[in-house]
């Protein structure tokens, strides 16, 4: 069974995106599979991994990583009126 970390705060600036990237590459250094998701409209974690977001789960040195893009920042604007849009990626039919 694998473990879910993660790390959150609401004030910007803080240090959330260094500490994931370097606890990803910390775990996968010791041998630990690692996921970093980049959940960020800046993708500032995935850019950190030397990733450009053009595939879906991207194998690093520093671990995987399933990657952001900063085209997502636009989606809080277009989905704020949208009945059920925490669902939306959820609900995509592949």
């Amino acid at each position: 069974m694998g473990k879910i970390s993660a790390v959150a705060n609401q004030k910007g600036g803080v240090g959330k995106t260094t500490t994931c990237i370097n606890l990803c590459a910390a775990w996968t250094e010791a041998g630990v599979k690692t996921l970093l998701c980049d959940m960020d409209p800046q993708s500032n974690a995935t850019s950190g991994f030397g990733v450009d977001a053009a595939e879906v789960v991207v194998k690093t040195p520093y671990g995987d990583a399933l990657p952001s893009n900063r085209i997502l920042s636009g989606a809080g604007v277009e989905l704020v009126m949208m009945q059920g849009r925490e669902f939306m990626l959820k609900n995509v039919q592949a």
